[in-house]
């Protein structure tokens, strides 16, 4: 009930059209899947539509935070602003740590209200599942323990990942996403099919990152790395096609 006041009185205060997809804490409530979350993470398609979006959230009463813990800070939300009862959003535009809001997720996000020139639409879980991954903060472990427990399509966020993972920026997503899963089967000990593949991928940036340090100094022999590094020929040989993939 405060998150959809606060989306009314936004939706009352914007000048021009703001679309915005909702992706963490607040798509859960929203769906009942947990009681409240103290801030909003959103993703808009545009600087346009952030700087709207800031100007209204500013017109409602909200500033600059006066501190950033370091999980807000490697998040790097484009704009953090804050309310007096310290309720924060989180504002990135088209993408987080590299992870880009994409066609897909806009086609599974459900439309949760509009409002003026306002339209909130939430992620689907499978989404906000992966985005969760990305961070450092124990209590998105959590939710991400809940997200599975209520159901997810796996298939989904597969096919997600290794869309994202191919993208030029998907090396630091795919090295996020993998540490960020291994943590909340940790700590829950649940079994996630096919997290050895999340895994190889993980591994694969790595590989990918000390191929382009070698090739800076030359010729490179791929057999000679995986035996360097102790890992498998095949993985060795999915670095350097995805190289080969970026040009």
């Amino acid at each position: 009930a405060y998150i959809e006041r606060e989306l009314r009185k936004l939706g009352e205060a914007l000048a021009r059209p703001v679309r915005l997809h909702v992706v963490g804490g607040a798509a859960m409530a929203y769906r009942r899947q947990k009681a409240g979350t103290k801030d909003i993470d959103v993703v808009v398609d545009s600087e346009v539509e952030g700087d709207e979006l800031v100007a209204g959230l500013r017109r409602t009463g909200f500033t600059d935070p006066a501190h950033l813990g370091k999980p807000y800070r490697r998040l790097g939300a484009r704009r953090v602003l804050e309310n007096p009862d310290e309720f924060m959003w989180d504002i990135f535009v088209h993408e987080i740590l590299g992870f880009e809001f994409s066609e897909r997720m806009r086609g599974r996000a459900e439309p949760w209200m509009t409002g003026g020139p306002l339209a909130v639409f939430a992620a689907a879980p499978e989404d906000i599942f992966a985005f969760k991954a990305l961070t450092d903060r124990d209590r998105d472990r959590d939710d991400m323990n809940t997200l599975f427990a209520d159901g997810l399509d796996l298939a989904i966020i597969r096919g997600e990942v290794l869309a994202q993972a191919e993208r030029p920026t998907g090396k630091r997503f795919a090295a996020f996403f993998f540490q960020g899963l291994e943590d909340f089967v940790g700590k829950f000990g649940v079994v996630y099919p096919g997290l050895d593949e999340f895994e190889a991928l993980h591994v694969r940036e790595q590989i990918a990152e000390i191929l382009v340090t070698r090739l800076a100094k030359g010729t490179v022999d791929l057999a000679r790395v995986a035996e360097d590094l102790g890992v498998g020929r095949d993985l060795v040989n999915a670095a350097a096609q995805r190289l080969v993939r970026q040009g």
